[in-house]
């Protein structure tokens, strides 16, 4: 099998060369991000609880939001995009020892905003924000050489997010008014309009050749105004414009409305879905995802008071944005590295037992955070039962794809 790599033709064999965890961007990425979300949940809700004593950075509740995004998430994210980037172009994105030199760069980051250990803020905001813009570089470089312009939006997307990165330092070293927590939460609606549009792209797929049926044809005006409804969220967010919290509060409710019935064209049965837990997942996710942007659309609606809804452990925007990034990100991203890991590896798209468990734990993780507010009013019980749920799916996907990721690919191809 032919690859292209920086202009030049490779073979097969030639790719083969080095350690296979750092032959593309899935492996590496995957494995480690994972690892990381599962110490840093644990982490955070220990600290909550004063069973360790944890004084990262800029304090546990920035490290806790910018972790999760600019650490977990854009790992994953930067991993999935390097990898798909180089199947759309043919043109390698990263490998080898500059992939594990961005990946050590990844991590030192990671280390140096949990411990002191001497280093300056300054010093420690320029390493974790170069992340993200040398990921794009890679990216806008196997896009440039094979002309594919139609891809070429993930670069923008990927600086959008890093300029957010250094935001959010600033707003901790008090530089700008701006509350880092408003920056995390556009950053969340960042990481679901990445996820909005890759859905679009593979669910379909994913779901017909899961269930052996015929896929679901996209439809175009469908596609653009789900997907821009997002960008009309991120919008909102950011509170430019200044617009009514009434008017926002609709585009909220409109892009969860819109986002629904984008998913429930993606020919979904549960019948055939719930024997295949690799498509179950991700349309659950994505209905996740929907119900926190409605959630927090009718927050700023004010129905829930209208409709006598009451909790009071958590605010409705807290419940909106973990139903988001715990039952929409988190469900996702553990659905999808675990498809991509097998496909790329040569393995058959099945999910073991010890997988399937994971992903209702993830389920879990999602109906504890989000749902089981509305029924108990003490904070930390919710937490509690959530945090464990991630840790155990997460941690049954290191214990499980470690070996997968580390080996050779058992298949014809490249992975």
């Amino acid at each position: 099998m032919i690859l292209l790599l920086n202009g030049q033709v490779m073979t097969k064999e030639t790719t083969k060369q080095g350690w296979p965890i750092f032959r593309m961007a899935f492996r590496s990425f995957f494995l480690f991000a994972a690892l990381f979300s599962l110490i840093a949940i644990a982490t955070w809700v220990l600290s909550l609880t004063g069973y360790i004593h944890f004084s990262p950075l800029h304090g546990g509740l920035f490290w806790h939001s910018h972790e999760m995004l600019f650490g977990f998430s854009s790992a994953i994210i930067s991993g999935f995009l390097l990898t798909a980037v180089q199947n759309w172009t043919g043109f390698v994105t990263i490998k080898g020892k500059i992939l594990a030199l961005l990946l050590l760069l990844w991590f030192s980051a990671r280390v140096l905003l949990a411990f002191e250990l001497g280093v300056t803020a300054i010093l420690i905001m320029l390493i974790d924000i170069c992340f993200l813009p040398i990921v794009a570089l890679c990216i806008f470089i196997a896009i440039f050489k094979a002309r594919q312009w139609r891809n070429l939006f993930f670069v923008p997307v990927l600086l959008i997010m890093s300029g957010l990165n250094v935001l959010m330092h600033l707003s901790a070293f008090e530089k700008i008014e701006m509350s880092y927590l408003n920056i995390s939460y556009i950053m969340v609606l960042m990481v679901t309009l990445i996820m909005s549009i890759i859905g679009g792209r593979v669910f379909p797929m994913f779901t017909a050749n899961g269930t052996k049926t015929k896929k679901a044809e996209p439809i175009k005006w469908l596609e653009l105004s789900s997907i821009f409804s997002i960008v009309a969220c991120v919008i909102v967010a950011t509170d430019l414009l200044n617009l009514p919290i009434l008017l926002q509060g609709l585009v909220f409710v409109m892009a969860g409305l819109l986002n629904f019935l984008r998913s429930i064209r993606w020919r979904v049965s549960f019948k055939l879905s719930l024997q295949t837990p690799l498509v179950s997942s991700l349309h659950i996710s994505y209905w996740a995802i929907c119900l926190g942007l409605l959630i927090i659309g009718f927050d700023k609606l004010d129905l829930f008071r209208l409709l006598h809804f009451r909790v009071t452990a958590f605010s409705y925007h807290s419940l909106g944005l973990h139903s988001i990034t715990v039952g929409g990100i988190g469900l996702m991203i553990l659905s999808m590295i675990s498809r991509v890991s097998l496909g790329h590896t040569g393995r058959e798209l099945k999910l073991n037992n010890w997988m399937f468990f994971a992903f209702i734990f993830m389920l879990f993780a999602f109906i504890t955070r989000v749902i089981l507010p509305f029924f108990i009013n003490d904070f930390m019980i919710p937490l509690y039962i959530s945090a464990g749920f991630w840790v155990l799916a997460y941690g049954l996907f290191v214990i499980v794809y470690l070996p997968i990721l580390f080996k050779e690919r058992t298949g014809a191809g490249l992975g």
